[in-house]
Parts: C-alpha cells; structure tokens; sequence
C-alpha cells in the first residue's frame, strides 16, 4: 500500500468534528473526557505522535456506529 492509498491520519477533535457532520452528535467535553487512556472508552488510537494521539477516521466511525442501539418500536 502506498502512502497516497492510505487515509490520513486525524486528532481527535478533527474526528469529533467528523463524527458530528456524520450525524453522531458528540460534544468536544465528552468525547475527550472518554478518551482519556483512564477511561478508554473512545474510538481506537492507530498511532501516536508524541503525546498526541492519531484516528483512523474509518475506525473512529465503525466504533461509533457499534455504540449505537436499535430502536425500540412501541407496541
């Protein structure tokens, strides 16, 4: 694979933004409050720079659409 075939790597706020403009409505304080390695509840870090922790915006989505539940028809 080549580096123009992969896909950029992202912060997290550049994923939370993402996420919100695909319809998962999340605030900057709680997305970084469950990404903190204490919670280690966000979407997966693929690599980090420094201190700095990278996305893959492919697997920030998968993890957001498995955090999401089916709706319950009323009966």
């Amino acid at each position: 694979m080549t580096d123009d075939t992969k896909s950029a790597l992202l912060t997290r706020e550049q994923v939370r933004q993402r996420l919100n403009e695909r319809g998962y409505p999340i605030t900057q304080s709680y997305f970084s409050k469950i990404c903190l390695p204490s919670r280690n509840a966000g979407p997966p870090v693929a690599k980090m720079w420094g201190k700095r922790p990278l996305y893959d915006f492919d697997a920030a989505l998968a993890w957001a659409e498995a955090r999401c539940t089916p709706v319950q028809q009323a009966a």
